[in-house]
């Protein structure tokens, strides 16, 4: 399942829960304890210039949604004909997130010089169904941290609120 969007009933003291109450708890249970699901999308990767291309290079992303609460994980492995773009990187959500600034994680890893920096991925109050990252030089883009080359990586990782 993965993914629930339904409302955890709320029991009362002596009450005997129906089947459709049981049914709820049941459901919200196997999304908490079951595997991520996969998401895709177009736009998975796109910029605020011209757009980058994953080409042969990879991206996964998977989300948990637990009614209004969702866990988005997301990793780009560039490949060789990856193209980079030539401004910021955005990054798209499974679904709105209902604030801007909303902050997670991002790691950035340089292959050809096996370096890892850290930095912060934070919904986008453009259009709230993305988010961009920032490290310590500013918003990662074609450059920053580096110029992003076949192997490399961004890894992001947010916990948000969705409608």
């Amino acid at each position: 399942m993965g993914s629930y969007t339904g409302t955890v009933p709320t029991f009362l003291a002596g009450e005997l829960p129906d089947a459709d109450k049981l049914t709820e708890v049941s459901n919200f249970m196997t999304a908490a304890t079951t595997g991520w699901t996969t998401y895709t999308h177009a736009n998975l990767w796109s910029g605020l210039g011209t757009a980058p291309a994953i080409v042969n290079g990879t991206l996964a992303a998977l989300y948990r949604r637990l009614g209004k609460t969702v866990d988005y994980r997301f990793t780009l492995t560039a490949g060789s004909s990856t193209t980079f773009g030539n401004n910021i990187f955005i990054f798209r959500l499974p679904f709105i997130a209902t604030a801007a600034n909303i902050v997670g994680s991002a790691q950035f890893f340089d292959s050809s010089a096996s370096t890892r920096k850290s930095g912060t991925c934070i919904t986008y109050s453009g259009d709230l169904n993305y988010v961009f990252c920032v490290g310590e030089a500013g918003n990662v883009s074609s450059t920053v941290p580096w110029s992003w080359a076949s192997s490399d990586q961004l890894m992001l990782s947010i916990t948000y609120e969705t409608t």
